[in-house]
């Protein structure tokens, strides 16, 4: 694999940030999205990454007394696994989704709760409400609940997620563990298999021992450790284990999550 070309610009930009830096000015080089395809390229990158900014910082700050940061943002989950490799050099930094009011104005706009209303037969309050606790503030759920439906997003996207989750733990070891991946995210700790599985298929992230950008939300799915991306996953999963199997439709999703 090579390396990501836009990391590489990155790094010619910051060099040449740190030849022009004005007197007393800080600098932000910014890579947004980045994609890598495995946890050691990462590592080596944002390693690589770490000791040229910090050579270039020194460079800066004695020529004109000026300050250069590198902000990569990714949605990656290896990211979770990098930061054991990598530590504390960098600096982690956690973006949640959309907050509830911000989302709520997306939501308008993209008359979402009329549409819901019209495919579930329920009250625009009921419409936005479910929109909340299935798609959480994820503008990327919200877009495809709005391209095509509430029912195709949960059943080609979240419960397609969850039948890949149970096909890399095993079918056994998934309904074995079903209930505590149920019972919240920071049940995913129980054991390395459950947490690193749902890390790696996008199902979970690690909300601990990162900076807070924005605030996280006060829901089920959050917890103080690890955090469902989308609170979709967890409400599959709740219906699963209320099931007993993994055999689940969208209704019964919808129907877990009307529940709270």
């Amino acid at each position: 694999e090579g390396e990501n070309p836009h990391v590489a610009i990155a790094s010619s930009v910051a060099e040449r940030v740190a030849l022009t830096a004005r007197r007393g000015t800080r600098y932000v080089v910014a890579v947004d999205e980045y994609r890598v395809g495995s946890v050691e390229l990462l590592a080596s990158l944002l390693d690589t990454l770490a000791n040229r900014v910090a050579e270039l910082n020194r460079e800066a700050a004695g020529r004109a007394n000026a300050t250069i940061s590198m902000l990569i943002t990714t949605s990656d989950a290896i990211v979770a696994e990098a930061r054991h490799i990598v530590g504390l050099k960098v600096e982690w930094a956690l973006i949640w989704n959309l907050s509830r009011q911000a989302a709520g104005e997306l939501v308008e706009q993209l008359e979402l709760q009329r549409r819901l209303g019209e495919e579930l037969r329920v009250t625009p309050e009921d419409a936005g409400e479910l929109l909340w606790r299935l798609a959480g503030g994820n503008p990327r759920a919200l877009k495809s609940i709005w391209r095509h439906s509430l029912t195709w997003w949960v059943r080609e996207e979240v419960l397609d997620a969850t039948r890949r989750l149970a096909e890399r733990l095993g079918r056994d070891v998934f309904l074995k563990h079903l209930e505590r991946l149920a019972s919240g995210p920071d049940e995913l700790s129980y054991t390395p298999e459950l947490w690193q599985a749902a890390l790696r298929d996008n199902i979970a992230i690690r909300v601990s021992g990162s900076i807070r950008v924005t605030e996280l939300p006060r829901e089920p799915w959050v917890g103080g450790e690890y955090a469902y991306q989308i609170p979709a996953y967890y409400y599959a999963l709740r219906a699963a284990a209320r099931k007993g199997a993994l055999e689940v439709e969208p209704g019964d999703v919808v129907r877990e999550a009307l529940r709270d």
